[in-house]
């Protein structure tokens, strides 16, 4: 069946080469009739029949600002961080990505690109802003077995045209939103959360602080990778995937650590964010007492301790928390 549907389509492909990288953008023909546009990104790390994970990345509704190659770009260091393989249908006519025939043309783009570039994928997960995240979350309840995760940026809940019932294929879905502080929380944010939670999705969060609705926030590919190393190894149920010949990738991680240095009462911490995108800093005496808070700390944080002994320093995110023990023994 796959190899009949294959038979349909012919691609007219372009790529750029860039240091290791491959950008590519194409026209999908279905019977030799021109039917989109679409743009895709290889990591360094690709090969033909190597395992990855691939994302497919809706973008907003602004035809002016706004397509397939535009969003892609914007999301190239995101994917060679994370070696993730990017997929960018472009949307209609209005630019809208979230109709069922935007939504079918990316489930049939994804299919073909995987058996043209040899894509053995681990996991499949949809991305999005803003009109975008509209358009993941509906492939999620249209395509329950394609999608293994979702990344929901700047969503309006307000704005699915989505049932309780609809919502109800996304059990055991493991979703990570991302909103903008001044995004209208109550409104769009807050009832999103909670109806996934009650249809027994896997919710994550986090709120940027002092970020209304905009895809340029700050530290935004650091807060895009902690989304993608969540959803990696979300510990709910994810649902049968199409391809079961395909072993999760065992993923090597090489991430740098934070470093400490002390001189004097001065403790300093470099590569705060090397492990998370820490937002506060907590620092404890020996006898568990907090004497110092930084919050929202630069990449190389410097705190100064009372007295020489040791303390431990906390290095608080929105999801998790990792600590740092350290010995004063000079005043």
């Amino acid at each position: 069946m796959l190899n009949k549907f294959i038979g349909l389509f012919v691609l007219t492909l372009f790529c750029i080469q860039v240091s290791g990288q491959t950008k590519k953008y194409g026209l999908f023909r279905q019977q030799g009739v021109v039917q989109k546009r679409y743009a895709l990104y290889f990591p360094s790390s690709y090969e033909k029949g190597k395992t990855m994970s691939v994302v497919i990345a809706f973008h907003p509704l602004n035809s002016l600002k706004w397509n397939a190659d535009s969003w892609r770009d914007s999301l190239e260091n995101f994917a060679e961080a994370n070696q993730v393989i990017l997929i960018c249908p472009n949307g209609g006519t209005d630019g809208k990505t979230d109709s069922e025939a935007e939504l079918d043309f990316a489930k049939k783009l994804t299919r073909e690109m995987l058996v043209k570039y040899g894509i053995q994928p681990n996991c499949i997960y949809a991305l999005g802003f803003s009109w975008g995240s509209r358009s993941a979350l509906k492939m999620a309840v249209r395509h329950r077995n394609f999608i293994n995760g979702l990344i929901l940026m700047g969503v309006n809940y307000h704005n699915l045209p989505l049932s309780r019932k609809d919502f109800g294929k996304c059990f055991n879905l493991p979703c990570y939103l991302i909103q903008g502080q001044r995004d209208q929380l109550p409104y769009k944010f807050y009832p999103l959360q909670k109806i996934l939670n009650q249809s027994g999705a896997c919710v994550q969060s986090v709120i940027i602080p002092h970020t209304g609705h905009s895809f340029t926030f700050p530290y935004r590919n650091e807060y895009l990778t902690q989304a993608f190393q969540w959803l990696f190894n979300a510990s709910c149920n994810k649902p049968e995937f199409v391809w079961k010949e395909n072993k999760m990738l065992e993923r090597k991680k090489q991430e740098k650590q934070p470093v400490v240095n002390v001189r004097g009462l001065n403790v300093s911490i470099q590569n705060v964010h090397a492990l998370q995108l820490v937002k506060k800093i907590s620092v404890y005496n020996q006898r568990g007492i907090l004497i110092r808070v930084v919050r929202n700390p630069e990449g190389v944080a410097i705190i100064k301790v009372p007295q020489q002994g040791d303390y431990l320093i906390a290095l608080q995110s929105s999801y998790q928390t990792d600590h740092l023990k350290v010995k004063v023994d000079k005043p």
